[in-house]
């Protein structure tokens, strides 16, 4: 097969391009959208951070943790968060190993919820609790969809940036 210089200078930059998304800049995206996140699960590593970028609606970035009055679907000894985001984006770190479930209060009956896995996890992690009874009927089935997405590494959503890193 004969390269030409074109065909020679695409292949290398392509290469490059691809070499550069596997290098990382320890964090991960998740958008939200007017009542969805995407992707509803991304995977770090411990002390990585997921920037969260409003792309409509007006939401907030709610850790389910008891600190913040709701019931506990992260680690307990995670850092409770609850962040209005109208515009812009939040940087938020992640810094205790485990599945920490975030939703938006706006959108809870929408059963608008995400997850960060966050280094390693137990099948005993209250992120992946069958979903609770007192939740709207809709988040319910949102969680259960990202227990199912977590348990099986791949996305429940069709989203991307998923699965284990």
């Amino acid at each position: 097969m004969r390269f030409t210089r074109r065909s020679f200078i695409a292949a290398a930059t392509s290469g490059m391009v691809a070499l550069a998304g596997c290098l990382g800049d320890d964090e991960a995206t998740i958008s939200l959208l007017a009542s969805s996140f995407d992707p509803r699960v991304v995977w770090i590593g411990v002390g990585e951070t997921v920037l969260f970028e409003h792309e409509s609606g007006a939401h907030t970035v709610t850790l389910f943790h008891e600190d913040n009055d709701v019931i506990q679907r992260s680690p307990v000894t995670a850092t409770a968060f609850d962040e209005e985001i109208n515009s812009g984006s939040i940087d938020q770190p992640f810094d205790t190993e485990g599945i920490h479930g975030i939703f938006c209060r706006p959108h809870e009956q929408a059963g608008m919820a995400c997850a960060v896995v966050v280094g390693d996890y137990d099948d005993e992690e209250p992120g992946l609790a069958t979903p609770q009874e007192e939740l709207p009927g809709a988040m319910q089935d949102t969680l259960a969809s990202i227990n199912r997405e977590i348990l099986e590494g791949e996305p429940a959503n069709g989203g991307g940036g998923t699965g284990p890193y």
